[in-house]
């Protein structure tokens, strides 16, 4: 225990001159009003109308190599394409048991991925698909150069809506395995080539059933992108890319460049507590041993939050207790669970729930009491959990955000990272060609829904 001192509107793409509004870097004169901000954006996003053409998408065409044809079957293997180093082959795993064999597979890949996160490694993927994966089919397709893994794309299948309550026609969906709760996704490896996301391309279109392929949030300028764009515009298939979310970042190197950044009000509430005979205290849990003794008091501070009203606090489900709390225990046996704990007179009024991996700090779920609303706690918790980080020798360099640019968020910087969500409708299908029509004409005209004309195509559809 630490005892503190007083001291976008949809279209085939988000090309850069059509929305500005999305910068990656937000005036830092404008942080003074942050609510002014996200009005700002969200009237932004919502006012842009334009959708670009496939043929003015950004990228590089494939290279020659790409083109190789399908050469036969290998062991376990459902394709192979021929590259200017060898052979590609291509490994589907649709089993749990398979997944988890997987592991060193995937460890080792990871490790040597450029940009690695904790929402890419194996523990996240077992925790999410035993809590949320009911009613899916695992869809893992793993590629490989000679006998080296070279390429894992971590993805699944299921029957769902189309755009839930907005376009509830069903569909079969293709997805990156991730929710509201995963803030990053991507294919892993270590060096991209076209040629590895050509074979996954090709064995979606050949092997498997399905009428929509969705990435998301998947960075803006991932290689996964700018090849899935280079692929729909050299076959003419039918796609939308829309914004789904720009997460705020802190670059951190020392304490003395984190002052400048701290609200005025945390010196104000800390002083105030000391004039009161007040004191906070900041708890850090990074030992599983510990968490059967903190888990309670998170739950509880959760269910007063006001995420709690919108049915994403970590205590709003079974399914969302049990996630976070399998989650906590397989980060902090791998060393990267951060588990911070505000407390005012040792009283626990805030939380951050926070994975600390290679270096970044992500901020997973934070919540505070309400009724302690006057002492700011997430802003005092923040201010706390940065200085405790920059002062513990680990080398952290940065405190991810994650999530949207929410106000509170924005107050500590100014730099954000862009990701988008893509909808790809599966060539050669009546019904795929129909649900994009749908779908391109709903956020064109939001009017549409509540026509006689729409419902009677929903009847239609059924």
């Amino acid at each position: 225990m630490k005892a503190i001192q007083p001291d976008q509107r949809a279209g085939c793409v988000l090309p850069e001159h059509a929305a500005p509004h999305l910068k990656s870097t937000i005036p830092p004169e404008s942080l003074s009003n942050p609510p002014r901000i996200l009005a700002r954006r969200k009237k932004a996003e919502k006012g842009w109308k334009g959708i670009a053409p496939l043929s003015k998408l950004p990228g590089t065409p494939l290279a020659s190599a790409t083109a190789g044809s399908i050469a036969g079957t290998l062991p376990r293997a459902d394709q192979e394409l021929t590259a200017p180093s060898g052979t590609l082959r291509l490994e589907k795993i649709d089993s749990v048991e398979a997944f988890q064999s997987a592991k060193p597979l995937w460890d080792a890949l990871l490790a040597s991925c450029p940009h690695r996160t904790p929402f890419l490694t194996h523990e996240w993927m077992a925790n999410w698909w035993k809590h949320f994966g009911k009613g899916k089919e695992l869809l893992l397709l793993v590629v490989y150069e000679g006998a080296r893994p070279v390429l894992i794309a971590p993805l699944m299948k299921y029957r769902g809506l189309l755009h839930g309550r907005r376009l509830p026609f069903p569909v079969t969906l293709v997805e990156t395995i991730a929710n509201y709760h995963s803030n990053r996704t991507d294919f892993i490896f270590e060096q991209f080539r076209p040629e590895y996301f050509r074979i996954v391309w090709d064995h979606l279109l050949r092997k498997e059933r399905w009428h929509l392929l969705r990435f998301y949030p998947i960075p803006e300028d991932s290689p996964t992108v700018a090849s899935l764009r280079c692929s729909i515009e050299g076959e003419g298939v039918r796609a939308i890319f829309t914004h789904s979310q720009t997460s705020p970042f802190v670059p951190l190197s020392d304490r003395e460049a984190l002052r400048p950044l701290v609200p005025k009000n945390v010196s104000r509430v800390l002083r105030k507590a000391a004039r009161e005979g007040r004191e906070f205290t900041l708890e850090v849990i990074t030992d599983p041993a510990r968490l059967t003794a903190a888990v309670p008091e998170v739950l509880e501070i959760s269910g007063r939050g006001w995420a709690a009203a919108h049915g994403t606090a970590i205590s709003s489900t079974p399914i969302l207790r049990g996630f976070y709390q399998d989650l906590a225990r397989s980060a902090a046996e791998r060393g990267w669970l951060c588990l911070s704990l505000l407390k005012l007179d040792g009283k626990a009024i805030a939380y951050e729930y926070n994975l600390l991996y290679e270096k970044t700090v992500y901020a997973l779920k934070c919540a505070f009491d309400s009724a302690y609303g006057s002492w700011s706690p997430g802003k005092v918790l923040t201010y706390l959990v940065l200085s405790d980080v920059l002062g513990s020798g680990r080398g952290v360099q940065e405190y991810d955000a994650l999530g949207d640019t929410d106000p509170y968020k924005l107050i500590w910087g100014s730099q954000t990272r862009r990701h988008l969500k893509t909808h790809v409708y599966r060539p050669g299908s009546p019904y795929a060609r129909i649900l994009f029509s749908l779908h391109t004409a709903a956020q064109c005209h939001p009017a549409m829904r509540r026509n006689a004309v729409w419902r009677s195509a929903r009847g239609l559809l059924r």
